[in-house]
């Protein structure tokens, strides 16, 4: 499988199973119907890491504390808090902390 087909989109929801979750680890997904239903997400991983997968739209991350692991486009990267990322539609990603638990935030958009 390559990068680009090793996964279907999914909504953030999804591709958090809760049974994974550790007991520190927190999440919480919501809309913003003020901005055309935007998916959106809070949360502070412990012990979570997203398995490969892909969005149908673009995703915007912000590292709000620790660092973020995660590969994309066939490389490992580490984003530091205050930095963000973004993802572009069917390219197949990871996510999880770097060295110490990660606080992030991430939007996106419904696909059309």
């Amino acid at each position: 499988m390559t990068e680009r087909t090793a996964a279907v989109p999914i909504d953030q929801e999804s591709a958090v199973e809760r049974a994974a979750l550790g007991q520190r680890d927190r999440v919480r997904f919501w809309r913003a119907p003020r901005w055309d239903d935007l998916e959106c997400l809070s949360a502070e991983f412990v012990r979570h890491a997203y398995a490969p997968h892909l969005h149908d739209t673009y995703a915007v991350g912000v590292i709000e504390a620790g660092a973020e692991r995660f590969r994309y486009r066939g490389a490992e990267h580490i984003a530091p808090a205050g930095s963000w990322s973004r993802s572009r539609p069917t390219r197949c990603m990871t996510g999880g902390r770097g060295m110490s638990a990660i606080a992030i935030g991430c939007c996106i958009p419904r696909s059309r």
